[in-house]
């Protein structure tokens, strides 16, 4: 049984390394492909009300849904460039529903006429466009398109697919703003959108839908994530590495059917928002890589369902509640890389703790132990921060003896991030997207951040008196109240001791000037991860996410597939779509 077993574990990972095989995609034939498909869009995207087809129909059909599918399908095979699978070689003749990876069913409205219910071509490595004409198949319920190189942009003819219920373009070239034209779907409760190359802000109607999964990771999606969130009805929900600013929304608090939300890199800080504790369904929160600061509330206990907690590479200070430990089902708790100083023994019961790279005492692998006590002397109160504290007050390094020429705050060491003068709002470092592929690896450094950072002070002996800021009034006494910054107010010139500066310089994320911030690394420049981090198996980009490697099929997340076998590369149907999702 055990040689069966490994025997077929040996084929599993076999077909999954020639299945990984795939042709190159460069930038320009990239871009060739969108030009070829925006030169055949009518004006507004749409199928035109006087349509005629460019393909001749020489054959007499069952009826005309069949016609139209016949049509849309050799529109669709003229715009394939590359099929080195020959996915698409059946595709002659009036038999439509013999095609490869065409599925027929009997029409929903009741006239038993049969017609085009689906499209799978998942995995098959086909590259070119999607034509205007696959509007004309009006009665698809899916399309599973994942892991080929689709370029260019989503047509809007797609509004007319009044009954898709799933739509998987990930893995693939998509480029353009997020897709409007899927928000016009009335029945769509599955989207998959990840590991493509869509832009700019996500609509707040994303969040009115009734979705159930929504899967937006590693895209290109900026800008806050909008606080409507939490009127979204998903139930799983992954906006990962992507490039958001400001605060994990509290507005999550809401979403009382969510039962996973991956945010992993995500360009997140601010404190830890106390209002999530309130999401009993939720058994995944992964919030890694982020700026989070502060600590963790004892409310924790709240989330009774919670199997997996990972809050590695963050800012997070204190010691980790008894209550977070003695969590009924929690099964995997990832601390790594913070400023934790101790937590309770509960915490050993739980089957898989990483708590490297912390200040735990008497622990090996920790950090430096000044480094933890220029930390945990100034540690942050999140009730006293405005907002959702996304930028805690900037403090300035105690002095002891004043210097000639005082020394301005560290600045980056690479010479490749440009600051910004007074720019109060950060953009996240992204993440460098390896040009071979491999897995995610985490750099065991703490993320590098110049607006969530827990502040850090040189050790004191006799600081100066405070200088007065503008504005401040002096009290009776004559003594000047000590001054407290807003997010946005620079503090004055700092004088710093030398071996302060070596101290953080060697053991903490180089420091930003405190009125400058960097520009945002592109993800092919970015920080690397760190290869033990919470997040296992975690999916490889796909080839073409760099401009000249070939696209490879995403590896699934840990316990996601959304193929029905997972051999197989056929999509699953949202019954059937699991309930962990991991990067």
């Amino acid at each position: 049984m055990k040689t069966y077993g490994c025997f077929f574990l040996v084929s599993i990972v076999t077909l999954s390394f020639i299945s990984s095989f795939s042709f190159a995609l460069t930038d320009s034939e990239a871009s060739f492909i969108a030009r070829r498909q925006l030169l055949t869009l009518p004006m507004d995207g749409d199928i035109p009300e006087d349509f005629e087809p460019n393909v001749q129909v020489p054959f007499t059909f069952e009826n005309e849904r069949l016609r139209n599918a016949y049509i849309a399908l050799q529109e669709w095979k003229k715009a394939i460039y590359s099929d080195p699978n020959n996915a698409t070689a059946t595709w002659n003749g009036p038999d439509v529903c013999s095609y490869d990876g065409i599925i027929c069913a009997e029409a929903p409205d009741g006239s038993n006429e049969t017609t085009v219910a689906g499209i799978d071509l998942n995995h098959e490595d086909i590259a070119g466009h999607l034509p205007v004409e696959i509007g004309l198949l009006k009665d698809l319920s899916f399309i599973h398109i994942n892991s080929n190189r689709f370029c260019g942009i989503v047509p809007q003819s797609f509004r007319r697919l009044l009954l898709l219920s799933e739509l998987d373009l990930s893995n693939n070239r998509f480029v353009g703003p997020f897709p409007y034209v899927v928000l016009s779907l009335p029945d769509l409760i599955f989207l998959d959108l990840r590991f493509n190359e869509f832009e700019g802000p996500l609509p707040r109607e994303l969040f009115e839908k009734k979705l159930d999964a929504v899967f937006l990771n590693n895209n290109r999606f900026d800008s806050v994530i909008p606080d409507n969130i939490g009127n979204s009805e998903a139930s799983v929900m992954v906006l990962g590495n992507n490039k958001f600013v400001g605060c994990v929304p509290r507005g999550l608090a809401k979403m009382k059917n969510l039962e996973e939300m991956i945010l992993v890199n995500s360009g997140l800080s601010g404190c830890f928002p106390e209002e999530i504790t309130t999401m009993t369904n939720l058994t995944v929160l992964d919030l890694s890589n982020n700026k989070i600061v502060g600590c963790l509330p004892p409310s924790l206990k709240k989330l009774k369902n919670l199997e997996e907690l990972s809050l590695a590479n963050n800012m997070f200070t204190g010691v980790v509640p008894e209550e977070v430990c003695t969590l009924p089902y929690l099964e995997k708790l990832v601390l790594r890389n913070n400023f934790f100083k101790g937590m309770h023994q509960s915490c050993n019961n739980i089957q898989n703790v990483n708590i490297t790279d912390n200040c735990f005492p008497g622990i090996p692998e920790q950090k430096p132990e000044e480094v933890c006590n220029v930390v945990s002397s100034q540690p942050i109160n999140c009730k006293d921060l405005e907002t959702c504290g996304c930028r805690p007050p900037n403090f300035p390094f105690p002095a002891t003896e004043p210097k000639p020429s005082p020394q301005a705050p560290l600045s980056p060491k690479d010479s490749s991030i440009k600051p910004k003068p007074n720019n109060p709002t950060t953009t996240p470092l992204s993440p460098k997207v390896p040009t071979s592929k491999q897995e995610p690896i985490y750099s065991p450094q703490p993320p590098h951040s110049n607006e969530a950072q827990t502040p850090v002070f040189a050790p004191a002996e006799a600081p100066e008196p405070v200088t007065q800021f503008d504005g401040d009034d002096v009290d009776d006494s004559g003594k000047s109240p000590t001054p407290i910054l807003s997010p946005v107010q620079a503090p004055g010139p700092v004088t710093q001791f030398d071996d302060d500066e070596e101290v953080l310089r060697k053991a903490l994320t180089p420091m930003f000037s405190l009125d400058q911030t960097p520009e945002p690394i592109s993800p092919s420049e970015g920080d690397d991860y760190n290869e033990d981090d919470d997040i296992e198996n975690a999916p490889t980009p796909s080839s073409f996410s760099s401009p000249v490697s070939a696209p490879e099929p995403v590896t699934q997340f840990e316990g996601d597939d959304n193929n029905e076998d997972d051999d197989s590369g056929k999509a699953k149907t949202p019954s059937s779509y699991p309930q962990k999702f991991q990067l």
